[in-house]
C-alpha cells in the first residue's frame, strides 16, 4: 500500500474523537505534511454555545499543523465534503489551491482544493505578497502594553505566574491576524504546572482559535 491509502484509513480513527453533543455529525480529518508527519483533527462542538462556536475539522487541521511549526501540508483525507466556511478558511495556506484532498464518504477520489472553490477570494485579494499566512512563521508586533491578565485561583506554585505571561505573548506573536493586526493570546496550565497556550487564526470569512 501506498503512503496515502494508509493515510486515509486513519479517518475513521480520527472520527471518533469528534464532541458533537449538538449536532451528533462527527467529522474527522487527517493531513499529510512535507515531513511525512500526520496531523489529525475532529469537529468540536460546546454544550450551551450556538453551532457558530464550532470547531471544524478542516480549520482544527490547519491550526494543528500550524502550533507545531509546520509549513506546508500536502494532502488532506476528510469524512465528509468541506463546509464552506473551511473550503474559506483553508485559503489561507499559501498555494492552497494544490493540496490534494480526498473525501472518504463520498466517491473517495483525490481532488485538489481548487477543484472545491473555484476563483476564491482570499488573502491574494487582501494581503501584499510578502506577508506570512497561516503555516508560515510569524512574529505579530504587540502594540501597546502586551500585558496579560493572569488569573491562578491560588495554584501560582514557584514560577507558574511568569510562564503562563510568557506562553500568551509567545501564542500572540506568533497569531495569524493580518486583517486586523490585532493577535490576541491565552494560556493555560494544568494540575501539574503543564502550559499550554494559543492564539487566533484569521480568515476574511472566520476566526480560528488555536
Amino acid at each position: 500500500w501506498t503512503l496515502l491509502k494508509r493515510f486515509t484509513l486513519l479517518v475513521p480513527s480520527a472520527m471518533r474523537r469528534a464532541r458533537v453533543p449538538i449536532s451528533r455529525f462527527p467529522v474527522g480529518a487527517v493531513g499529510l505534511g512535507m515531513s511525512g508527519c500526520i496531523y489529525a483533527s475532529v469537529n468540536l462542538e460546546f454544550r450551551g454555545l450556538p453551532l457558530s462556536h464550532s470547531i471544524h475539522a478542516e480549520q482544527f487541521l490547519v491550526v494543528n499543523a500550524a502550533a507545531v511549526g509546520k509549513s506546508k501540508l500536502c494532502a488532506i483525507a476528510i469524512s465528509h465534503m468541506p463546509c464552506g466556511h473551511c473550503r474559506q478558511f483553508l485559503q489561507e495556506i499559501r498555494g492552497a489551491g494544490g493540496i490534494r484532498i480526498i473525501v472518504t464518504s463520498s466517491d473517495a477520489k483525490w481532488r485538489t482544493v481548487s477543484s472545491l472553490l473555484p476563483r476564491p477570494f482570499g488573502p491574494h485579494d487582501l494581503l501584499p505578497k510578502h506577508v506570512p499566512l497561516v503555516l508560515k512563521p510569524h512574529d505579530s508586533p504587540l502594540v501597546g502594553n502586551p500585558a496579560t491578565a493572569v488569573i491562578t485561583n491560588g495554584f501560582a506554585n514557584g514560577d507558574l505566574e511568569a510562564r503562563l505571561r510568557e506562553a500568551a505573548e509567545a501564542a500572540a506573536r506568533a497569531a495569524h491576524t493580518p486583517y486586523s493586526e490585532c493577535p490576541s493570546r491565552f494560556a493555560v496550565a494544568d494540575g501539574e504546572g503543564r502550559v499550554y497556550a494559543g492564539g487566533y487564526a484569521w480568515s476574511p470569512r472566520r476566526i480560528i482559535r488555536h
